[in-house]
């Protein structure tokens, strides 16, 4: 439980900062701290559990708070922009990576391949941060979707 209120906590702390490189560093730090506590003590499931929480409060938090945020996000959400032009660009003429096997697959496996290395090479530290850097541009992403106008339904 104090693992997911930190890292509620730690959106609104990192954007008002506007530090883009801080945000996921927070938010990956309390998950990391309960991963590696549940780890020393043997918990592998309970190390599971956690992560699978920590993921999805990430999702969630990020998501909601970047459509209710008063202040722009562009400045404060790493890659955001860019994936939301991209993806819009996407879907309005269905041109893209999204649109193409050939284009999608190598980067989502070289994404895939610097997510286990850095993870293995970081005892997840770094796999973390990166799924939060991730996340984070992915919910910008959705939240832009929700500003423009999309159904609720549609968004989710």
């Amino acid at each position: 439980m104090v693992m997911v209120l930190a890292t509620i906590v730690s959106y609104p702390i990192g954007l008002w900062l506007r530090q883009p490189w801080l945000l996921p560093i927070l938010n990956a730090l309390p998950g990391y701290v309960v991963l590696v506590h549940r780890l020393r003590k043997g918990e592998r499931g309970g190390a599971v559990r956690a992560m699978l929480w920590w993921a999805v409060t990430v999702v969630l938090t990020g998501t909601v708070l970047f459509v209710w945020w008063p202040a722009p996000l562009a400045p404060v959400v790493a890659h955001g922009p860019e994936f939301q032009a991209e993806m819009f660009r996407w879907i309005r003429s269905g041109h893209g990576a999204e649109g193409s096997p050939r284009l999608f697959l190598p980067q989502h496996l070289l994404q895939l391949a610097a997510f286990v290395g850095l993870g293995l090479a970081t005892a997840g530290a770094g796999a973390m941060l990166m799924g939060a850097f991730l996340m984070n541009y992915m919910s910008y992403y959705v939240a832009a979707l929700a500003r423009a106008g999309v159904p609720s339904w549609a968004v989710t």
